[in-house]
């Protein structure tokens, strides 16, 4: 069928319809396809199982949500389970995850997919300050060859994995991983590959992309493995750069001190506080930069309402 729509427009003062929990369990088990859209789900828990908020083995589609404060061992606000034979796909846009925890891996998703290649596509989305005690503080991907993620005009900021991958753990993850005009801040490893997936291949890219930590003035980093990236292009590095962060392929990569610079672009901040009447910004950054291969065209980060490019 057509799956369910769940979603609320905002009040006349702009507040978002909110699904709470109780902190002892979980918000949703959800069967068949579903698209969430202007709403908070927070303080969710699945303790010792999957998924605080959602737990899902369906397509899913998220829009203008704010995922916050939400926890369990694996996935502490979604758990994507697919397993079966299916193909699915994961949508995930204009979206927050904060404060959202996880004991073993995932702090905010986990994306489990061993039989199928699957999907997962997020845009203009913001991962902050979430954690998680083993990988991906705010994503672990374990996917089969076949597989294509897509990370897009999105701010990684300030979580943490006991085991790597503060950002995003891609050790297990066959198929295609893209990261593109997004934004990495305060990690000691925004994004690991570890030493890839046993038995199989990812091709890795990032192009148009800011990695590094404030805390060090260094990039922090990239792998804590023996993989690295196929490709990188226009990716604006702490220095100095971990060798961990070096490509394979293609290595386009600038190292800059960036911290007082882009901070100061920035206002000081890379991520905005959320204005009156607001529940949440997207907060994300993204950068227009050359197309791959032009070596001519510059450099502008955009600090305007924090509206993807389209």
């Amino acid at each position: 069928g057509a799956g369910a729509h769940l979603g609320a427009p905002a009040d006349p003062v702009g507040n978002a319809t909110i699904i709470r929990g109780s902190g002892g369990h979980r918000l949703m088990l959800v069967r068949s396809s579903m698209k969430l859209e202007d709403l908070t789900l927070e303080d969710g828990a699945a303790p010792g199982s999957t998924g605080g908020a959602i737990f899902t083995g369906a397509g899913l589609e998220v829009v203008r949500t704010l995922f916050r404060n939400n926890s369990a061992a694996n996935g502490g606000a979604i758990y994507l389970n697919y397993q079966s034979r299916v193909k699915r796909t994961v949508k995930i846009t204009a979206s927050q995850f904060s404060g959202n925890s996880a004991t073993q891996n995932g702090g905010a998703v986990s994306m489990v997919g061993q039989n199928q290649d699957q999907t997962l596509l997020i845009s203009g989305s913001s991962f902050l300050s979430n954690s998680a005690g083993g990988f991906g503080g705010a994503i672990k991907v374990n996917l089969d060859v076949g597989s294509a993620i897509s990370i897009v005009n999105s701010t990684f900021d300030s979580n943490t994995a006991g085991l790597g991958g503060d950002g995003v753990d891609l050790g297990d993850a066959q198929g295609t991983a893209y990261v593109i005009n997004s934004t990495f801040v305060d990690h000691s490893s925004g994004i690991d590959l570890r030493n890839g997936p046993v038995g199989g291949s990812l091709t890795v890219a990032m192009s148009n992309s800011i990695y590094f930590d404030t805390v060090s003035d260094a990039s922090g980093a990239c792998s804590t493995g023996t993989a690295r990236f196929d490709d990188l292009n226009n990716v604006l590095f702490g220095t100095p750069r971990a060798a961990s962060c070096d490509a394979d392929g293609d290595n386009d990569a600038i190292d800059e001190q960036v911290s007082a610079d882009i901070l100061t672009v920035l206002g000081g901040a890379i991520v905005p506080a959320a204005g009156e009447g607001e529940d949440f910004v997207p907060a994300h950054y993204q950068i227009n930069g050359p197309a791959p291969g032009n070596a001519n065209a510059g450099w502008v980060v955009d600090v305007g309402k924090g509206e993807p490019n389209q």
